[in-house]
C-alpha cells in the first residue's frame, strides 16, 4: 500500500468518525426511549419500535441526499463553476426546509 492511500485512509477515519459518534449517540437515546417506556407494557414499547424503524429509514435517505448533494458541490468547486455552486446550494437550501417541515 502506498503512504498516499494511508493518508486517504487515514483522512476518511477521521472525516467518519462525527458521523459514528452522531449514530452511536442516537442508538443510545433510542435505548433510553426503550427502556423508559418498557415498563407501560407490550403496545408502547411497540410503538417506540416502529417510531424508531421509520427515524432511521427517512434518516438514512436524507443522509443520502446530503452526500450527493455535497458531492455535486465539491465536483462544480473542482471545475471552478461558480454558477452550478450557486444554484446546488440555493436548492439544497430549499430542499432542507422542505424535509424539515
Amino acid at each position: 500500500m502506498l503512504a498516499e492511500d494511508r493518508q486517504m485512509i487515514k483522512k476518511l477515519i477521521v472525516l467518519a468518525v462525527p458521523a459514528i459518534i452522531d449514530y452511536a449517540l442516537q442508538s443510545a437515546v433510542n435505548y433510553a426511549d426503550y427502556i423508559m417506556v418498557g415498563s407501560l407494557g407490550q403496545n408502547a414499547s411497540a410503538a417506540i419500535g416502529l417510531t424508531t424503524e421509520v427515524n432511521f429509514l427517512l434518516r438514512g435517505i436524507l443522509t443520502a441526499l446530503g452526500i450527493g448533494i455535497v458531492s455535486y458541490i465539491a465536483v462544480s468547486v473542482g471545475k471552478g463553476e461558480l454558477g452550478n455552486i450557486r444554484r446546488a446550494s440555493t436548492q439544497s437550501f430549499y430542499l432542507a426546509g422542505a424535509a424539515g417541515i
